[in-house]
């Protein structure tokens, strides 16, 4: 057994610390802290990271939506006479410009046949004025006489009636009094008959006026009638409803179709390709942080390399499913629409992107990220595992 050297000085005693109990010792920290610095560094590293402004830019499929279309229809049954515009081109054509022209025969007849009938209409008008004239001025004519009849009747009677008296005291003959009666009688039988040919001619006028007061609502009527017909005939005139251009081709081999009331003649499309507006689907996760004015960026398959640059025009108010099937049912064998297994809900958010020069199409695809808000970059990578906490998690919960 060897026995230490007196000489060798005793160990040095370490000195006590002050720090409590339940803390390490600062030489155990530092110790620590060799052994771990990197991992230590990374520690350090990802928490400066994730407190880091962070944009947020939800995205999805985004499809190019077609330009405002209307279908032009006719307004009248009949057949395809002339076409004034073959379809199919960007040339753009004015608003109310006749394209098309109807054959409808029954309108037309019917219309010569109604300005007949006003023609006629019109001519028996004007010679019931015209009798009526005639009447008013032999009705003042008789009037005259029939005051001349009074004044004559009255002064044969009065005549008649002295030459009786005269008779009765013996100054005049029985003859001279039978001379002044039938004279009396002959003005009073004038004076009757002028008065009956003055009701007769009043009455004449009266069926006249009522005659024309009854073809005059006829008139009116056939005019309405006229009217009508003409409309319905300019109805026939297929026009342009806007400035616009005509998506259809070949219009002119439509020439002699017969088409109903309401048949679509061709689709009228919106000239204006400067802007266009597309359709971006997005998860409804992120639905409240969608906003109307926000910048998109968009990269279309057609053009990967150029990034288009939109706005966020408005966000629709429902949620649909993100892949759905058409499927025939075996028992009814109607078709339905069937959600697959991976299906989604979506949100569909309208956008508008300038198209100066022309070279967006409709129907083109591609893929759109939306400007959110800016948080930390620990929040915007940890949005999915705290939703799952907040409703995964929470609807466990008894």
């Amino acid at each position: 057994m060897t026995l230490p050297s007196l000489d060798r000085p005793p160990a040095a005693i370490a000195p006590k610390s002050d720090a409590p109990w339940f803390l390490p010792s600062r030489r155990r920290v530092n110790r620590f802290v060799r052994q771990h610095r990197i991992s230590l560094s990374v520690c350090a590293g990802l928490v400066l990271i994730g407190c880091l402004p962070y944009t947020l830019r939800p995205g999805g499929k985004v499809e190019l939506l077609p330009l405002a279309q209307q279908n032009i229809q006719v307004k009248v049954s009949g057949r395809v006479s002339r076409v004034m515009v073959d379809g199919g081109s960007r040339d753009v054509i004015q608003s109310g410009r006749v394209i098309a022209t109807l054959d409808v025969p029954d309108l037309e007849n019917q219309l010569q046949t109604t300005r007949k009938q006003i023609a006629t209409q019109n001519a028996g008008i004007q010679v019931a004025q015209r009798q009526i004239k005639v009447s008013e001025e032999e009705v003042s004519v008789t009037l005259a006489e029939l005051d001349t009849a009074r004044v004559r009747a009255r002064f044969s009677r009065k005549a008649y009636e002295r030459y009786r008296d005269l008779y009765r005291e013996g100054a005049v003959s029985m003859q001279q009094v039978e001379d002044y009666q039938k004279q009396a009688e002959t003005d009073a039988s004038n004076l009757l008959e002028l008065q009956a040919t003055v009701q007769q001619k009043q009455q004449q006028r009266q069926q006249s006026e009522e005659k024309i007061k009854v073809a005059q609502g006829e008139f009116q009527r056939l005019n309405e009638e006229l009217k009508f017909a003409t409309d319905e005939l300019n109805r026939a005139r297929v026009t342009m409803p806007f400035d616009g251009v005509i998506v259809d081709h070949r219009l002119k081999d439509k020439v002699g179709t017969y088409l109903e009331k309401g048949s679509t003649f061709a689709t009228a499309e919106e000239a204006n390709t400067d802007v266009l507006r597309a359709r971006v689907q997005v998860s409804e996760v992120v639905a409240d942080r969608l906003k109307a004015g926000r910048p998109v960026e968009v990269k279309l398959m057609a053009f990967p390399d150029d990034p288009i640059r939109g706005t966020v025009v408005a966000v629709e108010p429902s949620i649909h499913l993100l892949e759905t099937e058409q499927n025939r049912s075996q028992d009814t064998g109607n078709m339905i629409t069937v959600a697959q297994l991976n299906a989604g809900r979506l949100l569909g958010v309208i956008i508008k992107l300038p198209n100066q020069n022309g070279k967006l199409r409709p129907g083109m695809s591609g893929y759109a990220k939306i400007q959110g808000d800016t948080v930390p970059v620990a929040v915007a990578f940890s949005r999915a595992l705290a939703r799952f906490f907040n409703i995964e998690v929470w609807s466990w919960l008894p």
